[in-house]
């Protein structure tokens, strides 16, 4: 995104803000990640040692930052770098983070430069389980936070068994991803160490763009049970919306509690739907959520910005997000729409400010917003007069 949007991303959460290590040992479900680099053998003995200290310096950092992004970097091993997703803090996606942290880290390996003039390929193994993590162990430069379960060396045989820049990953890491990523099943295989057969799985760049709510399992189309009043509170302001009255709705709710089904209910119901997955890996990445479901807005921010320096930046702001917005209701094509703003609470300002742009003008729209139980972003929602509240 274009510095001159810097301004507007607001108080939003950073993913970057995390807990430090304490040294205490403690049980936790943890996503390790092991990233090798593929034929680091083949290029040490055809490199000059200046030439291939070089090569691993620029690897450790490329696979180093996308860690840090909302990781841990554990450990640095000769040619390869141990991460930790869930310690020392723990979120509820974490095994989201590790992969989307996996496939930045193949694009960037091979985008680094190679003495020897070929392109550079990583493979990455990625597992999830229980542990026990924490423990401080060795002395001084080898000093280190020991984890002890059979995560690790699931992760490291996962990723002995990837081919170059490729990423392998567990069944459990696959089973709490979530839609949004193609994974292709590799079959089972008798891994090092494991005596019976582990299956593989290995995730394919370029996932599907849905969001959550769109996209559920077809046990999660099964009839809802129990949530009769906050079905009908939706459905009454989806009707309201399409026959003039602009509404907002609000759902709330711990996770697990049938959000997610009760947005899949409505949009079976609506022509014109857009949708908007609010992350916190992109909460400082001003109107990150548009641009990912709009592509063609990031080359309408450009024609916008023009040279920054000699504009006004407030008036800036303000074209940016006019111009955003106006492509919102573009993409509904003037039928009633359902706009479906998931996980509001990792919103920042701008896309808010964009939302709040986009509802005002239209007659005949229902904004949904899904955020967790104490989402800090409620007061700044753009609330319609007449909007519903529904807690799932």
């Amino acid at each position: 995104m274009l510095s001159a949007l810097a301004g507007l991303g607001g108080e939003a959460e950073r993913s970057g803000d995390r807990a430090e290590p304490r040294g205490e040992a403690e049980r936790r479900q943890l996503t390790v990640m092991f990233v090798d680099l593929a034929q680091s053998t083949r290029l040490a003995l055809r490199l000059d040692p200046e030439a291939m200290r070089e090569v691993l310096h620029a690897f450790h950092a490329a696979v180093m930052r996308e860690i840090a992004r909302s990781g841990y970097v554990a450990k640095l091993m000769g040619d390869g770098v141990l991460g930790y997703f869930g310690w020392p803090q723990a979120h509820e996606d974490d095994a989201r983070r590790a992969v989307v942290a996996a496939i930045s880290i193949v694009e960037a390996v091979a985008g680094l430069d190679s003495p020897a003039g070929e392109t550079l390929a990583c493979r990455i193994g990625i597992a999830t389980g229980m542990v026990v993590v924490g423990d401080l162990i060795g002395e001084g430069v080898a000093r280190e936070h020991a984890v002890v379960g059979p995560t690790p060396n699931l992760a490291a045989r996962l990723q002995e068994a990837a081919g170059a820049g490729e990423i392998m990953i567990s069944d459990t890491t696959r089973r709490l991803l979530g839609p949004g990523f193609a994974i292709e099943p590799i079959g089972e295989r008798i891994l090092k160490g494991h005596e019976e057969a582990v299956p593989l799985f290995r995730v394919l760049r370029g996932g599907s763009r849905e969001i959550r709510s769109f996209a559920v399992d077809p046990v999660a189309r099964e009839p809802i049970v129990g949530r009769d009043a906050e079905l009908s509170a939706l459905r009454r302001a989806w009707e309201q919306a399409r026959s003039g009255a602009s509404q907002t709705v609000l759902m709330t709710g711990e996770a697990g509690m049938g959000k997610s089904r009760l947005v899949q209910a409505i949009a079976e119901e609506a022509a014109s739907r857009l949708m908007f997955q609010c992350t916190s890996l992109h909460s400082d990445n001003p109107l990150w959520p548009v641009v990912q479901q709009l592509p063609s807005t990031a080359a309408l921010i450009e024609r916008v910005t023009g040279p920054v320096e000699s504009r006004d930046t407030g008036r800036l702001q303000r074209e940016i997000i006019a111009a955003m917005a106006a492509q919102v209701l573009a993409a509904a094509h003037g039928e009633p729409a359902l706009v479906v703003c998931e996980d509001a609470q990792w919103a920042d300002r701008a896309t808010l400010d964009c939302f709040g742009a986009s509802r005002s003008p239209r007659p005949r729209c229902c904004w949904l917003s899904r955020a967790g139980p104490r989402a800090s972003c409620v007061s700044a929602l753009p609330l319609a007069s007449t909007a519903s509240c529904c807690a799932a």
